[in-house]
């Protein structure tokens, strides 16, 4: 059992083509790097972002805290604006220097932005500014600085996730939409 589930669970979860819930999103991210599931070899995980209301509605420490503690003690938290290059590298470099080294860095921010997203001679570009600054910057910063640690190992994993809407968009999210095509385009080049 590893967060409730049992490791048929966990498995399913990981190779579902299903759009997943949350909680099932922070489960699959730390599954692989839990000693139940055994697919790297350290215990450490930077999660860089999450719900936007992590990120846009205040002080979540007190969760950040608990969940670290819920996950035993290899597991720590760092408050982490992603918009913030400088405070993604702390994070990366916390990880390493509590665990000699990072193996998995998952980039998982998300804002939606202001509503709606379609009407283009009005389109509020401070909004558009913060989305791709959350959505899409953050996730090249996660990039560049897990790879800065990872490559002289020559070993890690860094995950993605974007939005369907970054393939097939959504007129009334359409601003959205470009941040999470910009991530698929920077996770995949």
């Amino acid at each position: 059992m590893f967060l409730g589930r049992s490791e048929e669970e966990l498995k399913q979860i990981l190779a579902s083509d299903d759009v997943m819930a949350p909680e099932h999103i922070a489960t699959a991210a730390v599954y692989p790097a839990s000693d139940e599931g055994m697919y790297v070899s350290g215990h450490n995980l930077v999660v860089d972002g999450g719900y936007s209301e992590f990120i846009e509605n205040g002080d979540h420490d007190d969760l950040g805290h608990s969940a670290a503690v819920e996950l035993g003690p290899h597991a720590s938290y760092t408050r982490c604006d992603v918009a913030d290059e400088a405070q993604v590298a702390a994070a990366v470099d916390l990880a390493v220097k509590r665990h000699g080294h990072l193996d998995i860095l998952y980039s998982n921010a998300g804002f939606m932005g202001a509503m709606p997203q379609d009407d283009m001679a009005s389109i509020d570009l401070a909004n558009f500014d913060r989305m791709m600054a959350v959505n899409a910057r953050a996730a090249l910063a996660g990039i560049k600085n897990a790879a800065r640690v990872m490559a002289p190992r020559r070993r890690g994993v860094i995950l993605c996730t974007s939005s369907d809407t970054g393939v097939m968009p959504i007129p009334n999210i359409a601003m959205y939409s470009v941040s999470k095509a910009t991530t698929i385009a920077t996770a995949c080049g």
